[in-house]
């Protein structure tokens, strides 16, 4: 490995170490001419970079609240896999890292999708061609929080761990979103 390739995250690191009176973080993505904000007083705490440095890997757990969709990949496959999708409002937005370039991300793409269906999405419920993805207003808990840039856009995710306040179900289009 060469000398600048595991220097760069180890700068990164460093810089991720908060300060005193919950100012803001920044650490540089040594990938990219970019950076991640932690806000202050924000729960997560920057991990990691993977090793080609393009996501970077968040510690700890948040509360989330806002509106979730679960249905077909939005990037739809011969799998037929299902998704959920999670935007979240204005106060948990404010809490989560963003890129202080590109922005923060529409939506947060949830990595175990099975778990949050069981947990979330009554057994039965039709998916229908005019309303294919089951949604509400909810209130939620997330780890393993990860930030990248595709397709020149921020792209976040996160694992379900729990519901804090369900929500009723009822059945809508995805809003738009992609590249």
């Amino acid at each position: 490995m060469s000398r600048a390739r595991w220097i760069a995250p180890i700068l990164a690191a460093l810089l991720a170490v908060q300060s005193a009176g919950g100012a803001a973080t920044h650490v540089a993505l040594p990938s990219i001419q970019e950076s991640i904000i932690i806000p202050g007083g924000s729960p997560l705490t920057f991990k990691s970079f993977d090793k080609d440095a393009i996501t970077a890997h968040f510690a700890g757990q948040i509360q989330l609240s806002g509106t979730y969709y679960y249905g077909n990949l939005v990037y739809q496959d011969a799998s037929n896999d299902k998704a959920a999708y999670f935007r979240p409002d204005a106060a948990s937005m404010a809490r989560l890292p963003y890129f202080k370039e590109h922005g923060r991300p529409d939506d947060i793409f949830l990595s175990n999708p099975a778990a949050f269906e069981r947990a979330v999405v009554p057994s039965g419920t039709k998916m229908r061609k005019s309303a294919p993805y089951a949604t509400g207003h909810i209130t939620i808990i997330v780890d393993q929080f990860e930030a990248s840039i595709e397709c020149d856009a921020p792209n976040f995710s996160a694992r379900f761990v729990s519901i804090v306040t369900p929500a009723p179900v009822r059945m809508a289009a995805m809003p738009d979103t992609g590249c």
